[in-house]
């Protein structure tokens, strides 16, 4: 019997057998595909041997009639081949390392994936550009929604508000505006709570300082608040009974001056408690810790 120890989950080796193995009325002198390691116990999912709807037969290799075995690739180099693969030809073949450069990298990538045709699943030409954008994203553990902003970006062609914006090539609950903080290659510069709150104020005004301290204060009276959305300068008042809720809303008007709307029920069943909730005076309730605080 040949010795196994050498092969690795997911290589891709060639097996001689001798005598030949039957399968299924199939004699089968040699299989050649990947290789699986389960529990110290190694098989091969023969591709040159397949049964009904294509799947490659199983073949336990543990048993004496296995004469030879050869590794064709190994498991990290067909990982390494894929990832090329999968990239192609590469747009920027080092990493960039400074924020700038990341976010300028970042915005390059997005315009060209935002124009290119090839748009195949397998090796078409904008997976692969997408693929290289997802490196540099995950370089700065930039989040999902945030690379869904500069992808969305390249298209509406400059910067937006994802809460307060209505263009089709949004996908509102699905993209927040990164800050330049998120470009940052060291985690401690990410997490910068100081930083972060003048850089979000910057670009959304002072009503973002506002509703941070509104939140703070509606909570530590005892209102159940959140936002909307991680970049609105909006809050929300949730009032439960059982499994239902409704929403109050809390928002400045043109005037810069905060106030108590009413938002409207999505179905038959939350407009019966909303009304519940308004008789029980809980909108002036809201309205005058609201006035209190600014």
């Amino acid at each position: 019997m040949a010795n196994l120890e050498h092969l690795a989950d997911g290589d891709r080796a060639r097996v001689i057998f001798n005598p030949p193995r039957h399968e299924d009325g199939t004699e089968i002198s040699s299989a050649e595909g990947p290789v699986l390691a389960v529990a110290g116990m190694r098989y091969i999912q023969d591709e040159t041997h397949r049964r009904a709807w294509g799947m490659p037969t199983i073949l336990d290799l543990a048993n004496s009639d296995v004469e030879s075995v050869e590794v064709l690739e190994a498991s990290e180099e067909i990982a390494r081949r894929k990832a090329r693969e999968a990239r192609g030809d590469l747009v920027f073949p080092d990493l960039p390392d400074d924020p700038v450069e990341i976010e300028d990298a970042l915005d390059h990538l997005a315009a060209l994936i935002a124009r290119e045709t090839d748009t195949r699943v397998i090796r078409g030409r904008q997976s692969q550009l997408l693929a290289q954008f997802n490196d540099i994203a995950e370089h700065i553990s930039l989040a999902a929604t945030k690379r869904k902003y500069v992808l969305t970006r390249a298209l509406t062609g400059g910067d937006f508000h994802p809460w307060e914006t209505r263009d089709p090539h949004v996908f509102r609950n699905g993209t927040v505006r990164p800050l330049p903080a998120d470009f940052e290659l060291e985690p401690a510069a990410r997490r910068d709570r100081p930083r972060r709150l003048e850089e979000a104020v910057r670009i959304f005004g002072e009503a973002e300082r506002e509703v941070r301290n509104l939140l703070s204060a509606l909570r530590a009276q005892g209102f159940d608040v959140r936002r909307p959305h991680p970049n609105a300068q909006e809050i929300r008042s949730r009032y439960r009974q059982g499994r239902g809720f409704v929403d109050l809303g809390l928002a400045p008007n043109a005037n810069g001056l905060w106030q108590v709307i009413q938002i409207a029920p999505e179905n038959k069943t939350k407009a019966k408690l909303l009304r519940k909730v308004l008789a029980r005076g809980e909108k002036e309730r809201l309205q005058a810790a609201l006035m209190a605080l600014v």
